[in-house]
């Protein structure tokens, strides 16, 4: 199983989603167009090929001892960017997000509650990635040129009017990743996580 822990936008904000994408008409024969009801922001990376009994070890460790945070998880959308900041070739254009305290606290946590169960078929180090918060909008084709992935870039770099409205939540979910070849990824929420105590609509 492709496993990883995630938080999912309301509807308000998977609308602001929305309307971000369509500014990029234009481009749109070049980029693979994320369906909008599965965008998300990846908290904790669990692994790419974890097994039945590594699953079942986590669902039952991070439901029968559920530990709560002091706050719900706080987002708030930054701007439209297309490409990491490690990238050479940029591919994928996404909403980045700010490093919130309670989002690095339940990013934290569950990444230490990974680590602690030293599952040999999970990551029990922090990528490279961990840090940079975003909902995927897009990815680049595989038959785009890289002259085009540079026009993307500078065109998302220049702009504006952008807006994507701030959200809280007080729930993640353990989610799988379903991979089948030629069709869209589909993420599966397996288990509900209530982050916090206090009640976030």
């Amino acid at each position: 199983m492709r496993l990883f822990i995630g938080i999912f936008p309301p509807k308000e904000v998977l609308d602001d989603l929305r309307d971000a994408l369509r500014r990029f008409e234009k481009h749109k024969r070049n980029l693979k167009s994320a369906p909008v009801d599965q965008m998300h922001i990846t908290l904790k990376y669990i692994g790419s090929n974890v097994s039945e009994y590594s699953y079942d070890v986590i669902r039952k460790n991070l439901m029968n001892n559920q530990k709560f945070l002091d706050n719900p998880i706080e987002v708030n959308f930054q701007k439209l960017q297309f490409g990491f900041r490690f990238d050479k070739v940029p591919r994928v254009l996404m909403a980045q997000i700010d490093n919130s305290d309670s989002l690095l606290d339940a990013v934290n946590f569950y990444h230490s509650e990974i680590k602690e169960l030293k599952l040999k078929d999970t990551i029990r180090q922090k990528g490279r990635f961990s840090d940079d918060f975003h909902v995927t909008l897009a990815r680049l084709k595989d038959t785009a040129a890289k002259s085009t992935a540079k026009n993307i870039k500078d065109f998302t770099d220049k702009l504006n009017g952008i807006e994507i409205k701030p959200f809280k939540k007080n729930e993640a979910y353990l989610v799988e990743s379903i991979i089948r070849p030629g069709k869209p990824v589909v993420y599966k929420k397996l288990e509900r996580l209530v982050v916090s105590k206090d009640l976030v609509e």
